[in-house]
């Protein structure tokens, strides 16, 4: 058939189990402690408003005129959400080298791998102040494994006990967490959202996040799990609009990829 594959209808596996299981939410099997959600508007410096700003402009008129599929608005999303966070992949902002649809969408990017954009960035110090205030044991979690070692470095010269868990470096990790013997447990999304039960924490930060709604939802299941006694915290952040983007898609119970399908591009950026 030579229709586009996506205009197929799909079925989930829960759809194809439907007629020989029951399934049932946590919630209406367990009495579970509320679930709160905060989102914090910080902004950015001038250094990444003006990076954000010229690499908006490259990737609007470089699509200026053409077919822009889902798969583009994704590479827009991924260069801007970097910049919005406070680094650039590589050693200088060069904005046609970063427009580059084969670079890699790495999450286990070193932080040899990457160029923090200017002395300040308002995204990590409004992590730092929730960081002071929160209630500890306390769950750090980030797209990019250079920001979880960027944060990683700061908790520790705080003072905190601080664990790193990463695709690219483990360092007090999930164990240690559990145990007590750490503070702060920094970790990529994609690496702590299955298996481990965490409900020793009750308060997450999400400094960056996914686009896949379901690694967003097993993040959030490592603290909100039966055992766990205290309300549930999660706060995200918002430093640019491609942030706003993102987080709605994920509070509309959607992947990235399904909310920006058919939207126009500047609606992404």
């Amino acid at each position: 058939d030579h229709r586009d594959l996506h205009s197929f209808p799909t079925r989930r596996s829960s759809d194809l189990l439907e007629p020989v299981a029951m399934f049932k939410k946590l919630t209406d099997c367990v009495d579970m402690p509320p679930v709160r959600y905060i989102n914090r508007s910080v902004g950015m410096s001038d250094t990444q408003t003006t990076a954000y700003n010229s690499m908006r402009k490259k990737l609007m008129a470089s699509y200026a005129g053409h077919i822009v599929t889902a798969q583009n608005q994704l590479v827009v999303s991924l260069r801007l959400q970097q910049i919005s966070s406070g680094f650039i992949v590589g050693k200088t902002f060069d904005v046609d080298a970063l427009f580059n649809e084969d670079a890699a969408d790495d999450v286990d990017l070193s932080p040899e791998e990457v160029v923090w954009l200017g002395d300040s960035c308002p995204k990590l110090d409004a992590l730092m102040q929730d960081v002071h205030e929160c209630d500890k044991p306390l769950l750090i979690l980030t797209r990019y494994s250079a920001e979880a070692a960027k944060i990683f470095d700061l908790c520790t010269k705080a003072g905190y006990r601080t664990g790193l868990f990463t695709g690219w470096k483990v360092a007090g990790g999930v164990d240690a967490f559990k145990d007590g013997d750490v503070d702060i447990l920094v970790a990529n999304s994609s690496k702590i959202s299955r298996g481990f039960n965490l409900q020793i924490a009750h308060t997450t930060l999400f400094y960056s996040n996914t686009f896949s709604m379901e690694t967003r939802q097993q993040a959030e299941f490592r603290t909100f799990r039966m055992g766990q006694t205290h309300s549930c915290l999660y706060i995200d952040y918002s430093a640019a609009p491609v942030d706003d983007t993102i987080n709605t898609a994920l509070q509309l119970k959607k992947g990235l990829l399904e909310y920006i399908r058919g939207k126009d591009i500047e609606e992404v950026a």
